[in-house]
């Protein structure tokens, strides 16, 4: 179901095909303080298509 935006034709739904989307990502942490367990369920999600996160679990 379109958002209230799209009804609104505030947005405009564009139907990508095929078409890889990615952009950087960066993630600053203090390493004196532990990862809460919502901060280490996000970087495990991450590291699903970023391996090399995975040093930091």
């Amino acid at each position: 179901m379109p958002s209230s935006e799209v009804q609104r034709h505030e947005l405009l739904l564009i139907p990508l095909s095929e078409t890889e989307l990615k952009r950087p990502l960066l993630l600053v942490w203090n390493k004196e303080k532990p990862f809460t367990p919502i901060q280490r369920a996000f970087i495990a999600l991450l590291a699903q298509d970023a391996p090399q996160l995975q040093i930091l679990l």
